[in-house]
């Protein structure tokens, strides 16, 4: 019995950490020693960012796929579209972008590490590694994010909790990830966090808060798509 009892101890709750482990300190760690090793560059041409597009995001996101389909017995990923969820997506959409405006108001955040950082590879890259990047940020990055934060992470960890803990965790993970400098600058992060978890934990599907997340992200490397998507188009 005691051995049954530890068995579904690590299984529900040390197996989705080494998967979060894996997919966020792991894999970017050997995606980069594979960028050094194959002398790849991220600024010259386009094959560091198709490795890290590959790496990064689409196995990731299709091992993911298939762990939580597998793990929890509802689809929790895709459903008909609803209307009603449609327009909650968007509502988080404008709220993020309304909340995010009033905290810049109130007092100024400083520009993110990582937003420099993607900023320096967007201004240096060529035309295809520029693409390959915004195809990260803009729509593979959103759908991996969400099906750690908030399918991996909500489901296994304070599942529905009354008091919200499984959208409070998820929303301080998901800030982690995207920035650790200072608390000032985390709060956007955790806002937007929060938002996507309260819209995970109302429809009970991650197509919305992937939609909510890429719709952000697409808005905010806009002027980046309309230089070096559309043109092209």
């Amino acid at each position: 019995m005691k051995k049954a009892s530890l068995k579904i101890v690590f299984l529900n709750f040390m197996t989705p950490a080494l998967i979060f482990l894996c997919f966020v300190w792991l894999m970017p760690l050997l995606n980069s020693f594979a960028i050094s090793y194959l002398n790849y560059s991220s600024y010259q041409n386009y094959q560091g960012w198709l490795l890290s597009d590959i790496t990064l995001y689409i196995i990731p996101i299709i091992l993911l796929s298939l762990y939580l389909t597998n793990k929890i017995k509802k689809t929790i990923i895709w459903e008909s579209p609803k209307l009603l969820s449609i327009l909650l997506s968007l509502l988080v959409v404008v709220l993020d972008f309304v909340l995010t405006t009033v905290i810049n108001k109130v007092f100024p955040i400083p520009v993110a590490n990582n937003q420099r950082l993607i900023l320096s590879t967007l201004n240096n890259s060529s035309i295809l590694g520029i693409q390959l990047e915004l195809l990260a940020i803009t729509f593979l990055g959103p759908i991996f994010e969400e099906l750690m934060c908030r399918g991996l992470l909500m489901n296994f960890y304070f599942r529905k909790s009354k008091y919200g803990f499984d959208v409070i965790f998820s929303a301080i993970i998901f800030s982690l990830l995207h920035q650790h400098q200072n608390l000032t600058v985390l709060l956007p992060y955790f806002i937007f966090g929060l938002l996507l978890g309260l819209l995970y934990r109302f429809t009970g599907k991650l197509q919305y808060t992937m939609l909510a997340h890429i719709f952000v992200n697409t808005l905010i490397a806009w002027p980046y798509i309309q230089d070096n998507v559309i043109i092209f188009l």
